[in-house]
C-alpha cells in the first residue's frame, strides 16, 4: 500500500489489532489515503514498534494487556474504541496514556489526517487543572484568578469550564452576554477541530478567551465532541486553565488524562483534608502532577505545613478568607491577581513552566 504518504518502516503508523473485521475497516480508510501501515496482532507485537511508530492506532479490545506490558508513555496512541456506551473506556485510555479516543465511523476523517500526518508533531501540552474534593471553596475563583495572571504575563491562555453543575464560569467573569461559543452548541462537534477557528470563536472578556456552559448545562454532548474540543484546545502547546471543580464524567476524565499540573485546592478544615486525602487515593497517576494550595481560615488551627505533609503534597501557598471574592462573583468584576492571589497564581505558572521546561 504504498502511496502519496509512504514513509520509512520504522515511521509507519501501527495499527493494533486482531479483529479482522475491524482490520479491514481500517485498511479501507489507510488504502483511500495512500497511506502504508504496519499491523499486528497482539500487545507482544506492539511492544517492539511501541517507540519507532509515527501512530498507533489501538484496539480497544487489547489496551489491558498492553497496560500489564508496562510499555513506555508516549505521544500519538489512539484507542479506537466500540461501544459509544462504554465509559470505563477513558479511564482504559488514560492507564495506557492514549491522547485521543475515537469510534468509527464518526472519527474516519480525523483518523486519516492523523495517520496521514506521521510528520506533524505537536507541542507539549500545557493543561493547568484546578481540582477540589469539598464544593463552595472556590477552585472556580481560583481558575479564574490564575487565568488572569497568565494573561498578565502575556501566557495567553485559555480558561475552560469542565464542570456542568457549576452554573458556568462566565458569570463568574461577568461575562454571561458575552457572544461566543458555548459548550451546549458543540455536541455536534466529532474528529479535528482547527484550533484557531475554535478559540476565534469563544468568547472572550478582560483579554481572557473561555470556554463556558451556558444555563442549561451538559445537554447532548458526547465523549466524542469533549475530546475533539479538548484536543484542539490543547493542541500546538496553548496553556489551558481547566476549573474542574469536582465534576466527574467523561470530560473530567479527559482533563485528567492530558492535565501537566494538578491543583488540589484544600480548605484548612479537618474533613476537607480527609476528603482530599480520598481524592488523592483515587488520583494516584497523577500523583507527580499534583499540588497544594491551602484555603484558610483554619477553625481547628490546622498548620498549612501539616496539611501539605499530611497529604504529602508540594505546597504552593494558601489563600485567605477574602471578603471581596463574593463582590467578584456576583457582579462580575475581574478576580483579584494581587497580594495572596498573584502569589500562588505566579508559583503555579511558574512550577508549570518549569515542567514543561524538563519534559
Amino acid at each position: 500500500m504504498m502511496g502519496r504518504h509512504a514513509v520509512r518502516q520504522s515511521e509507519r503508523p501501527l495499527v493494533v489489532t486482531a479483529d479482522e473485521s475491524l482490520l479491514d475497516e481500517l485498511l479501507g480508510l489507510a488504502a483511500s489515503a495512500g497511506i502504508d501501515v504496519e499491523v499486528v496482532p497482539d500487545a507482544g507485537s506492539a511492544r517492539r514498534r511501541w517507540a519507532t511508530a509515527s501512530v498507533i492506532v489501538l484496539d480497544d479490545a487489547i489496551v489491558e494487556s498492553v497496560v500489564s506490558l508496562a510499555t513506555p508513555r508516549r505521544d500519538g496512541v489512539i484507542v479506537l474504541g466500540r461501544d459509544l456506551d462504554d465509559a470505563d473506556i477513558w479511564r482504559r485510555a488514560v492507564n495506557v496514556g492514549a491522547d485521543h479516543v475515537v469510534f468509527l465511523p464518526d472519527a474516519a476523517s480525523w483518523l486519516v489526517d492523523q495517520l496521514a500526518s506521521p510528520a506533524v508533531s505537536a507541542s507539549p501540552a500545557r493543561v493547568v487543572t484546578v481540582l477540589t474534593a469539598s464544593g463552595g471553596v472556590g477552585a472556580s475563583t481560583l481558575a479564574a484568578s490564575l487565568s488572569m495572571r497568565a494573561v498578565m504575563r502575556e501566557l495567553s491562555p485559555i480558561l475552560v469550564d469542565a464542570d456542568p453543575l457549576g452554573g458556568g464560569i462566565d458569570l463568574l467573569l461577568g461575562a454571561e452576554d458575552t457572544p461566543g461559543v458555548r459548550w451546549g452548541e458543540l455536541g455536534a462537534t466529532s474528529g479535528r477541530i482547527e484550533r484557531r477557528s475554535l478559540v476565534d470563536a469563544l468568547p472572550a472578556e478582560w483579554g481572557l478567551p473561555f470556554l463556558s456552559w451556558s444555563r442549561s448545562g451538559a445537554g447532548d454532548l458526547t465523549s466524542a465532541a469533549y475530546d475533539s474540543v479538548l484536543s484542539a484546545l490543547i493542541r500546538d502547546g496553548s496553556l489551558v486553565v481547566v476549573d474542574l471543580g469536582r465534576a466527574v464524567g467523561p470530560l473530567s476524565d479527559l482533563v485528567l488524562a492530558v492535565t501537566t499540573t494538578a491543583v488540589l485546592l484544600v480548605p484548612a478544615r479537618v474533613r476537607a483534608v480527609a476528603a482530599a486525602a480520598h481524592l488523592i487515593n483515587r488520583l494516584d497517576h497523577l500523583r507527580d502532577q499534583l499540588c497544594l494550595v491551602v484555603r484558610r481560615p483554619a477553625p481547628a488551627g490546622l498548620d498549612v505545613a501539616t496539611i501539605a505533609r499530611t497529604l504529602e503534597l508540594p505546597l504552593l501557598g494558601s489563600l485567605p478568607h477574602d471578603g471581596r471574592r463574593a463582590e467578584w462573583e456576583e457582579n462580575g468584576l475581574p478576580p483579584s491577581t494581587k497580594g495572596s492571589w498573584q502569589r500562588v497564581g505566579d508559583a503555579i505558572l511558574d512550577r508549570e513552566s518549569q515542567r514543561t521546561s524538563a519534559a
